[in-house]
């Protein structure tokens, strides 16, 4: 007799050969997810371990996803820890004497702008007070009457509204200035409220710029024989970059002065407030149209004189342009007469 065989059970060989091939498979499953855990785990450190974006104003910490608490004036928590408050002007100092409804604080504004509001009957005077636009570069963009809307002779508050026009500003942001009328010229009786805002036709805040020419009217000209009201004088501005620089420049020269020109006896003929409709250039002929303000309260032909040169020398720096056809809202007729 042959001995007794032991030979495996087929399926028990094959089950055993298996085993070990399965109990790879295992490990490296649980590997690859303990591996992707680790990576997650410290992806996480290191997000919440990032140094947070430095932030120094209101705004900068609403722009970074920072919590808001809305309270008067509302206020924003940073992650470091400051606490940054809205700037609401002197709103909340003047409440008693004047309230403005639209534009709101650090609202969008765009020309032409309504101007509304109340404030007492002693803020008039004529049933009228001066307000101003200014932007983030202190041109006045805007200087204009806003008028009571009912008897202002009382004590009480009185309504105003105006619809202000006013021209490009040179920043994103800038301010309004309520103004008291003050027809004694006394400092005690002076008194302004100034409302922060932005401007929605702000130049983007990309940091692009260049430098343009604008020309100003030279005061000792006008001032000192032989009088000449058409001599203007070369300044550099610094705008926005854009393949646009007549138009760049013109924008520049509507702004008006700065507060290093009027020491320097430079001044602009142009009334605050006027707005470039548009601009063409054809055959040397650049015809430049603007809004009615270019008119306003202006007379004399000194100063018609004045406007025409500033507009015309800023505009003929150009290559492109030998002459200068000035037009409002279309029309050429009776424009800018003494």
């Amino acid at each position: 007799m042959y001995p007794l065989s032991l030979a495996a059970d087929p399926v028990t060989e094959q089950r055993a050969r298996g085993s070990p091939l399965k109990k790879a498979i295992i490990v490296l499953a649980l590997g690859v997810v303990l591996a992707g855990a680790v990576a997650w785990w410290l992806s996480r450190e290191s997000m919440v371990h990032l140094p947070a974006t430095p932030v120094s104003t209101f705004e900068e910490c609403v722009a970074a996803g920072n919590p808001v608490l809305e309270s008067h004036p509302r206020r924003c928590q940073a992650s470091a820890g400051q606490t940054f408050t809205e700037d609401l002007g002197g709103e909340q100092e003047l409440a008693d004497r004047i309230r403005v409804s639209s534009p709101r604080p650090n609202a969008s504004v765009r020309s032409p702008q309504i101007i509304e509001g109340e404030a007492v009957g002693n803020w008039y005077f004529e049933a009228s007070f001066p307000v101003r636009i200014v932007d983030g570069n202190g041109f006045t963009l805007a200087l204009l009457p806003v008028a009571a809307q009912g008897e202002w002779m009382t004590e009480s508050l009185v309504p105003f509204r105006a619809e202000a026009a006013f021209a490009r500003p040179s920043t994103d942001v800038g301010r309004i200035e309520f103004r008291k009328d003050n027809p004694s010229g006394l400092p005690e009786h002076d008194a302004v409220m100034v409302l922060p805002v932005r401007f929605s036709e702000g130049p983007t805040a990309n940091g692009t710029t260049m430098t343009t020419t604008i020309f100003l009217s030279d005061e000792s000209a006008a001032q000192e024989p032989p009088y000449d009201c058409a001599r203007t004088v070369a300044v550099e501005r610094v705008v926005p970059k854009t393949e646009q620089v007549a138009g760049a420049a013109l924008e520049a020269l509507l702004r008006g002065t700065s507060e290093a020109d009027g020491p320097a006896g430079r001044s602009t003929s142009l009334p605050p407030g006027v707005e470039l409709n548009s601009l063409s250039i054809d055959n040397g002929l650049a015809t430049a149209d603007f809004s009615e303000q270019l008119e306003y309260q202006v007379a004399g032909s000194c100063r018609v004189t004045a406007i025409r040169a500033q507009i015309a020398d800023t505009l003929r720096q150009f290559e492109s342009v030998t002459d200068v056809l000035i037009s409002i809202n279309g029309r050429v007729d009776g424009v800018l007469q003494p």
